[in-house]
């Protein structure tokens, strides 16, 4: 029917929302750094850790991924993957509370395929 015509034409024209899940940074030693995104740019991410002795210092750089899936689905669309340099780390609480979380700087703009990261 023709009424159904002009909803077609904006779910088409819509963007996608999506949703950051969990993130890895891998350092070039082999460790590993585990957390979930905070704030995600074309240039940057805020990346939050699951421990607060995650073996991360200023200056490291990580490749890190970024799985995201579909924001109505929950299916997974892809991964984010990308190289960065700690900016700045800083630390949440105290005692057992300690969170641990850092500014991370993209070496190359990272390309978001449609994402909805926000801008720099």
């Amino acid at each position: 029917p023709p009424e159904e015509a002009p909803l077609e034409v904006e779910r088409r024209q819509a963007p996608r929302e999506f949703r950051v899940l969990k993130a890895i940074g891998r350092k070039g030693d082999g460790s590993e750094v585990h957390g979930t995104i905070e704030n995600l740019s074309t240039g940057g991410a805020f990346f939050v850790c699951d421990f607060p002795d995650a073996p991360v210092t200023d200056k490291d750089v990580l490749l890190v991924e970024i799985p995201y899936r579909l924001e109505e689905s929950g299916v997974e669309a892809g991964t984010l993957r990308c190289s960065g340099q700690v900016l700045r780390i800083e630390e949440y609480g105290s005692g057992a509370g300690v969170m641990r979380a850092f500014a991370l700087r993209f070496l190359d703009p990272v390309r978001t395929f449609g994402l909805d990261l926000g801008e720099d």
